[in-house]
């Protein structure tokens, strides 16, 4: 369940993400303000721009530029997050998790699933080695956060 609900969650953000970064600038792709600077230098070069013109004008394009290459990098950020979450949720581990999730009690099943070993000392420390522990690592550091 709570896999389940946190990949939703991650998939609304990412979602509102690119919902919102494309109302913000549906006006001008990043090639559209490309192409028009590459066009500006072209009428510089053949002199049918001033100096100043030409670098007013590049600037102009340059600013509305890094808004929207900020707005990209914020969407493929969320996108390479929600990759890493899907890599525990479509794993052995999310498997097992499903199967077992009803249990109550542990069952020597439940136990050679999940637990790799444990290890008892002479002074009787017991230490449990998960099989998952990665998975388990990753998910109480995306609960943390």
């Amino acid at each position: 369940m709570y896999l389940n609900r946190t990949i939703q969650i991650e998939r609304g953000y990412i979602w509102n993400d690119i919902r919102n970064f494309g109302r913000n600038f549906r006006v001008f792709t990043i090639m559209d303000i490309r192409q028009k600077k590459m066009n500006l230098y072209e009428d510089y070069r053949a002199g049918h721009v001033s100096r100043e013109e030409y670098l007013i004008k590049k600037q102009k394009l340059s600013e509305q530029l890094v808004p929207l290459e900020a707005g990209i990098q914020k969407v493929e950020e969320g996108i390479r997050k929600y990759d890493e979450a899907n890599i525990i949720f479509y794993s052995d581990f999310a498997r097992l998790v499903d199967e077992f999730r009803n249990e109550e009690a542990l069952s020597p099943e439940l136990a050679d699933a999940f637990i790799e070993k444990v290890l008892v000392d002479k002074n009787h420390n017991i230490e449990v080695v998960f099989k998952f522990q990665d998975e388990i690592n990753m998910l109480c550091m995306r609960k943390a956060s």
